[in-house]
C-alpha cells in the first residue's frame, strides 16, 4: 500500500521495497513453520493441576514483585 503512494525516485522507495520483502520473507518462514507443526501427532496428557500450581507457588517467591 506504501509503494503505490511513494514514487520510485523517492528516498523512502528502497525502504519500503525492503520492508515488504521482508514481510513476504516472514510469510513464508511461518507458512513453512506451520506445515512443520502440524505432521506432528498431538499427543494430550492428563494434567494434575494441583502439581502444576504447587510447582508455580514454589517460583513465585523469585519472580520480582512477588510475595
Amino acid at each position: 500500500m506504501a509503494l503505490m503512494r511513494i514514487d520510485e525516485n523517492n528516498p523512502l522507495y528502497n525502504a519500503v521495497t525492503s520492508i515488504r520483502q521482508a514481510g513476504k520473507k516472514a510469510e513464508n518462514l511461518t507458512s513453512q513453520l506451520l506445515a512443520f507443526s502440524r505432521k506432528q501427532i498431538y499427543k494430550p496428557e492428563v494434567l494434575n493441576i494441583n502439581n502444576a500450581i504447587k510447582s508455580l507457588d514454589n517460583m513465585l517467591p523469585a519472580i520480582p514483585g512477588g510475595r
